[in-house]
């Protein structure tokens, strides 16, 4: 996918023949990006319309407006990357409507509409999975820069979570503009004092790499002596340091991001009569629409296990879970493999992961229900037999009460 490279772009003569949508992105989350463009992609196509995708890094207000004219665009969705748009009114022409993904101010007046990240349904994914390991103590990192909306939010959303379930939360607070050796060395000293076996929630996953190398420095093993989440799914951004150990984060759907996008633009410009779409874009403002897009799941790594005990069955249990997960395989039938008793296999599993080995079957067998649901062509009360669930019932109450909703509203939200 082009970042930077306008000219890779369709030209002027096809865009004038199709309706087309130019993405406007930033180059340093490429993965995040494809996700994105993916499922902006997916919704032009079913209504004829193509999608453009062009890097703006660097970019001034009137070459971006060039850019629009160039392309003959349609509509333009910016993924503001959670940066605070300030081009003016109508940036990119007074009858190209724009809709923002996840900028900083929510309500600008120069977009059509502003498509939301649900920050409180992320800090609710992290919690669940932090405290599946029984935590007696919970902590949340802050992003360097506190006043940014979608990083205090989680943050609050964290804390207000943790006061509800009567649990305490240390909160490492940011100072703001600071040099990052200062931030984290304060950082060190602050995870070193927290208590053992904290759970800490980091806003995103470049602060839960922060985290963990400053959690290293002060020889706080993780996962022995704290678990830790963060957001985003994206540990390979080229922005991110190094890790000591690998991050648990909560995968956010950004592929509902893109289709909720595209089919924003597609709503204000095709869905009205020639008239109406006329006195839209030569209002004095356009209205604003928002909509949010939230977590997908859980991506489970090292940094949420246990006490770190790796004996060989624990390993090969691991694999059997995910291999047989969705084949009806229960804690009972596993733990009959190994030469050990039930009680000390279960254990020692704990030990190993962090979680029981229930917990860690039903976790495989709701990641492919996830994956399920994500496709309209399968039947929702098929999916229970596919997924090696005993009846739908027990499927649906446990869904339920591990994302919070029934499948079916999980699908409407993220399906595309």
């Amino acid at each position: 996918m082009p970042s930077s490279n306008h000219s890779a772009m369709i030209s002027p003569a096809k865009a004038a023949q199709t309706p087309t949508i130019l993405y406007l992105h930033h180059a340093k989350n490429p993965a995040k990006n494809r996700r994105v463009l993916d499922g902006m992609r997916r919704f032009a196509r079913t209504v004829g319309w193509d999608v453009a995708p062009a890097g703006i890094d660097g970019m001034t207000k009137a070459a971006v407006r060039k850019l629009v004219i160039a392309q003959g665009a349609t509509g333009c969705v910016l993924d503001a990357e959670g940066n605070r748009i300030d081009w003016g009114e109508r940036p990119f022409g007074p009858k190209v409507p724009v809709v923002l993904i996840d900028p900083e101010n929510a309500n600008c007046r120069n977009a059509t509409a502003a498509l939301l990240c649900d920050n409180a349904a992320i800090a609710d994914a992290a919690f669940r999975e932090l405290t599946a390991g029984h935590p007696p103590s919970f902590a949340a990192i802050t992003y360097w820069n506190p006043a940014l909306r979608w990083a205090r939010e989680r943050v609050e959303a964290f804390r207000a979570i943790c006061a509800e379930s009567k649990r305490d939360c240390a909160i490492f607070q940011a100072r703001g503009i600071e040099a990052p050796e200062v931030r984290m060395e304060r950082l060190a000293e602050w995870a070193a004092a927290l208590p053992n076996n904290v759970a800490i929630f980091a806003v995103n996953d470049f602060t839960a790499v922060e985290t963990a190398i400053a959690l290293h420095s002060r020889h706080r093993h993780i996962p022995k002596t704290a678990t830790l989440v963060g957001v985003d799914g994206f540990p390979e951004r080229h922005d991110i340091p190094p890790s000591p150990v690998a991050i648990t984060s909560v995968d956010v759907n950004f592929e509902s991001a893109g289709f909720l996008a595209a089919k924003m633009l597609w709503d204000v410009v095709a869905t009205k009569s020639t008239k109406e779409h006329k006195d839209f874009v030569n209002s004095v403002s356009f209205v604003a629409k928002n909509a949010t897009f939230g977590p997908l799941l859980v991506v489970r790594r090292a940094s949420t296990g246990g006490r770190g005990r790796r004996e060989r069955f624990v390993l090969e249990a691991a694999e059997a879970i995910r291999r047989e997960a969705c084949d009806g395989l229960t804690a009972t039938e596993l733990a009959a493999r190994f030469p050990v008793s039930r009680k000390h296999f279960e254990r020692r599993f704990r030990e190993a992961t962090g979680h029981s080995v229930l917990d860690e079957i039903l976790h495989i067998r709701l990641e492919q229900v996830t994956a399920y649901l994500l496709r309209r062509d399968i039947a929702i009360d098929a999916i229970a037999g596919l997924c090696g669930f005993g009846s739908e019932i027990e499927l649906r109450r446990l869904f339920r009460r591990r994302f919070g909703m029934s499948m079916s509203e999980w699908r409407a939200r993220n399906a595309i």
